[in-house]
Formats: C-alpha cells, structure tokens, sequence
C-alpha cells in the first residue's frame, strides 16, 4: 500500500469555470495507523470565486486503520460556489481503499450537501431494516443568513465526516452500490445518476407516503425487545433534549458573562484614566478581568459547542434515526400481517371456487349450447 496519489493544494480555476472539477487533484498517503480528520488549516482557499480562509492547506495523509483495513474516507477543503440560481458549498471526499470492487485504490471527488442526502435516502431505500446514520440537519430559516460563515460550515464538514465514517465501519452499508457511486463518479456521471433516480424517488415516497395512511389504523405486533427500545429510545430522547436546553441555556450565560466582562475592563481603564493615585491597581484588576475574559472565550466558547452542544444534538438525531427503523420495522410487519390475511383469504375462495367446480363447468356448458343455438 505505498502507492499514493497527490492533492495539488494550488489549484485554481476561473470564475467562470465554478462548477467544474480540476483532474490533478491529488493527495499525499504515508503509512501512517489513522486517519488524520484534523479540522484545522482544512479550510482553505475555494477555487471557485470566495474562501473560507486566509490560512493555508496543511498537508495531511489519509490511511487505513485497523478499524476500516480496507476502506479509509475523509471530507474536507470546503469551496463556495456561485451558480447562476444558487450559491451552494462542496466538500472534498477523499477515499483510499484496497477493495476488489474498486477500480483504483485512490478517488477524489467533490459532493454538496444535497449528495449526502441522496446517498442517505438510498441507503434507507436499499436497507430498510438497518439503522442508517444520520445527516446534520439542514439550516434553519434563521441559520439561512449565516450558512456560509466559518463556524457553520466547519461544524457541517465535522459531521459529514461522521457520517461517511459510520457507513465506512459498516459491513453492508459501506458494500451499497450507491456508497460506491458516491465515492467514485465524477461530478458529471453523479449528477447523471441522480436525475435517473430521482423520478423513481419520487414515485417511491408517494407508493410509501399511502402505505402509511392505510396502515395508520392498525396496531403493530412488536415482540417484548422491540417494545423494550421503543420505550428506552423515548426516555432518551427525552433526557437528551432537557441536556441540549440546559447546554445552550449555560452557553447563552457564559456569552453574555463575556460582554459584562468586556465591558468591566473598559470601565476599569476609564477609572484609571481619571484617578491618578488609583492608576496601577485599577490597570492590574484591568489585566485581570481581560485574562479572565480570555479563557472564557478560548477555553469554554470556543470549544464548548463541538465538545458538549454539537454531540448532544448528534445523539439526538442518531435516535431519531433509530425510530425511523423502527417505524419503518412496524410498517414491514404490517404489510406482511395485511398479505398474510389477503392470501387466506385468497385461498379460501379458491377452495370455495374448486368446491363448486362442477356447477360452474355444467353452467358454462349449457351457456356454451345456447350461444351455439342462437348463432
């Protein structure tokens, strides 16, 4: 496994060529134990139109693990792209593998946000019965005006990389011909896929979207383990919500804590400016607001969000998906109850039919004499 395929960090497109991919994209791979997901220096420069960051590319390997021997994901180098309808972000996903499946062992692509969910959705289609990962949600109407910022793309590009790292470390997700797809096309032959699937998409979510209306009235047979993770899943969920409440009410108190103490410091200075025999102490207790305000903001503000906030929400979403399972489990059993009745009952009329057969050969007879009487 020493074969290794660069990432050009300098590469650079017109404005007018956004949306296309360059072919000399590349990646250094060292054998190294892990996998570097690093985010920092992962935001770089977008070769589109407008970056993210000033900071340049840092160079990092990209390995199998004894995790995923065979399979190794990584996403990251978020660009903002300017379309003529849309502005919109991509990610490069990055893989290396050994499996036999593959044509090569290293792919580079780029894939938007709106690729994750179509990979998800047909996860979900394929494998009905498995716990698919959750996505990050998308923004909210408020979120809108501050989805290009630094912070929430980072977050988004952290969570994407979770996913795709889940369904890697799945033996039957990580094997989905769509997974294979998503890794692999080119931006063109991806799109292509999509438009051929999305019409069967569509047509899929009405067929299931009646389904569930029609079963909506009859209770689910679960066995005592499935009711069991219904309930637990429930109290969960319920204690999750509570703990994200309280994590954002506590981050809430801690910002606005930071603009007293901001405003504590230009207070002291401005005293200190006036009193002349009071100068140095009130300049120290200055400093020592302003170190106070410091590790307020390096150590709890800026890492509280990805170290408590963001996890909690994740677990949220992951027993959401847990449910949706479940759900998903519930209307299985019950269509199989509800073709289970239909054949029985289809049975019986057959029985019913060949009971009567005789009759019904002698009634066609006689109808067949008449026919031949009358012509």
């Amino acid at each position: 496994m020493a074969e290794s395929l660069e990432c050009d960090t300098s590469e650079k497109l017109d404005t007018d060529k956004s949306t296309t991919l360059p072919n000399d994209r590349t990646l250094d791979l060292e054998n190294d134990s892990d996998i570097s997901l690093s985010l920092e220096g992962s935001v770089v420069a977008s070769p589109s139109i407008e970056s993210f960051s000033t900071l340049p590319e840092a160079e990092s390997s990209l390995n199998l693990c004894e995790d995923t021997p065979d399979l190794a994901v990584r996403v990251d180098n978020p660009q903002k792209h300017f379309d003529l309808f849309e502005t919109y972000i991509t990610f490069r996903v990055t893989t290396k593998t050994t499996r036999a499946e593959f044509e090569t062992t290293d792919y580079c692509v780029r894939r938007r946000y709106n690729d994750f969910s179509w990979l998800r959705q047909h996860l979900v289609e394929e494998y009905p019965t498995h716990f698919i990962p959750p996505l990050p949600v998308k923004h909210s109407i408020i979120g809108q005006l501050d989805r290009y910022g630094r912070d929430f793309v980072t977050a988004r590009m952290a969570a994407l990389q979770t996913f795709l790292t889940r369904v890697v470390k799945h033996p039957i997700l990580s094997s989905a011909a769509c997974f294979k797809c998503f890794l692999t096309a080119s931006n063109e032959e991806f799109q292509q896929v999509r438009k051929l699937t999305t019409s069967n998409v569509i047509a899929k979510k009405f067929s299931d979207s009646l389904s569930t209306l029609a079963t909506l009235h009859i209770e689910p047979q679960r066995p005592p383990e499935m009711t069991k993770l219904n309930e637990y899943l429930a109290v969960l969920s319920d204690k999750l919500s509570h703990i994200c409440k309280i994590s954002q009410r506590i981050h809430k108190e801690r910002t606005e804590k930071l603009s007293e103490l901001l405003e504590l410091k230009a207070i002291f200075q401005q005293w200190a400016g006036s009193e002349s025999d009071l100068t140095d102490p009130l300049c120290e207790v200055a400093s020592a607001v302003d170190k106070v305000k410091q590790s307020l903001q390096n150590v709890v503000l800026d890492t509280e969000n990805f170290i408590l906030t963001q996890p909690l929400k994740e677990y949220l979403l992951y027993t959401e998906a847990v449910k949706e399972a479940l759900v998903r489990r519930d209307n299985i059993e019950i269509n199989y109850r509800l073709l289970a009745e239909a054949l029985e009952k289809k049975k019986q009329e057959k029985e019913e039919l060949l009971a009567g057969g005789k009759r019904v050969q002698f009634t066609y007879v006689v109808d067949k004499d008449c026919n031949r009487n009358q012509r």
